[in-house]
């Protein structure tokens, strides 16, 4: 939210008499705070929700060395955080050298992943001892290695490889190839990879 839209929201509350913006460049209002006193305008410094932990308020000190009143449970206890609410839309992603993974959902024997392969790029020939995968090609083209057996793949095509059955993927399009893989086992970690041949030098 921008600060604009925040100065309009809070100084419509009938016990706000000013709205100031911070002047920090970090996560802190230190220096807020020391522009503020030299005004004379603040005496009391307020903390809401569930920040009681002196030790994780940055702030702290120079409350303490300025007689800066520290109160708590400002508004009372929190019923929703913003990270609770947007915990169930954030998936993990995480880059590569031939593109990146997102984990779509997990559950206890089960993780679905969406992997995106840049033109020219190709995942390491590898194979897994604790699960086995399947894998749909959403978007762009392919050549599929399983064991020994190279396949042409393009929108629409699907794969099952088993436990310790050798593969890769390469993207032989000109666009991002977009695979959904869905992995299934007891034991799912990316610890779980053991490459044979790697164009990155990971092996």
């Amino acid at each position: 939210m921008s600060y604009k839209e925040r100065k309009e929201i809070i100084s419509s509350l009938e016990c706000v008499d000013k709205v100031v913006k911070s002047i920090d460049k970090d996560h802190t209002v230190c220096s807020t705070i020391k522009s503020l006193l030299k005004s004379n305008e603040i005496h009391i410094f307020a903390n809401g929700g569930d920040r009681r932990n002196i030790n994780q308020i940055p702030e702290y000190e120079i409350c303490k060395k300025n007689n800066i009143k520290m109160v708590f449970d400002v508004g009372g206890g929190k019923i929703q955080s913003s990270s609770s609410l947007t915990k169930p839309f954030k998936n993990y992603l995480e880059s590569r050298p031939w593109g990146y993974f997102e984990n779509l959902y997990s559950s206890k024997n089960y993780l679905l992943k969406k992997l995106v392969v840049h033109s020219g790029e190709k995942i390491s020939l590898q194979y897994h001892n604790n699960r086995k995968e399947n894998w749909l090609i959403v978007e762009g083209t392919a050549k599929i290695e399983i064991g020994k057996k190279t396949i042409k793949a393009k929108v629409g095509s699907s794969f099952e490889i088993n436990k310790r059955e050798s593969h890769r993927i390469e993207n032989t399009g000109k666009k991002d190839l977009v695979v959904i893989e869905l992995q299934s086992g007891k034991k799912l970690a990316e610890e779980d990879i053991v490459r044979i041949k790697d164009a990155y030098g990971r092996i």
